[in-house]
């Protein structure tokens, strides 16, 4: 699989059909996948992918919906605490201090579950 930030790298099918792959490898159980309406996560290549993973069930946000997908709260955290008043040099300063303050979040629990929350969607029912 490539790059998880994708930099410079449009994604395609076969990134999707990886990352689901990538995911069934592991975690174990049922796995829920929530996704937008990227034109590659409704691919026939996924769709025919997911029909083969009985315990992968993909969910998509409306179109036109950025409020419903938590990971919008993320990007908007990033920008107003970590990045804030950040002004980089170059694509390659603003690509390391956004891969490193991303990176950093996956020690903040309380602070993921409220932006998860703060979704109208009841992730957590």
């Amino acid at each position: 699989m490539k790059d998880p930030f994708h930099t410079n790298v449009n994604i395609k099918a076969g990134d999707c059909r990886a990352f689901i792959n990538q995911l069934s490898l592991s975690i174990r159980g049922k796995i829920f996948v929530v996704w937008d309406n990227l034109r590659c996560h409704k691919s026939k290549k996924v769709y025919d992918y997911l029909d083969s993973q009985h315990r992968i069930s993909c969910f998509y946000f409306p179109p036109y919906a950025p409020e419903l997908n938590p990971v919008e709260y993320v990007w908007s955290y990033l920008k107003s605490s970590p990045l804030s008043n950040f002004a980089p040099k170059n694509f390659d300063e603003l690509s390391e201090k956004s891969k490193s303050a991303f990176h950093h979040l996956k020690y903040k629990h309380r602070l993921l579950t409220s932006l998860v929350k703060h979704s109208p969607i009841p992730f957590f029912d």
